[in-house]
């Protein structure tokens, strides 16, 4: 209902995941040929600050079909975060 044509966000941003594992494992690819060794701690690192970026400039191409109609608009009718640290499971 919400993508009534193939450029719709949630197709796109599902698309562009394939590309940025096949770019992942391309970079991991050519440290392995040249035998760059990176401790696990840094590795781990360096991965989770690739996925942080990754999601920070596909997520919005997710979201924005969803904005478009309107869906937020009346905000959040659950929140975990505010459950967690407030106590407030539905936000007013």
């Amino acid at each position: 209902m919400l993508l009534n044509h193939w450029g719709g966000g949630s197709f796109i941003f599902f698309m562009l995941q394939p590309c940025a594992i096949a770019f992942e494992e391309l970079v991991m690819g050519f440290s392995r040929r040249a035998d760059i060794q990176l401790g696990s701690r840094l590795s781990r690192t360096i991965g989770f600050v690739w996925v942080c970026i990754w999601f920070t400039y596909t997520a919005p191409i997710l979201v924005e079909a969803h904005l478009r109609v309107g869906f937020f608009e009346d905000g959040f009718s659950f929140s975990l975060i505010l459950g967690l640290w407030e106590g407030n499971w539905m936000p007013s």
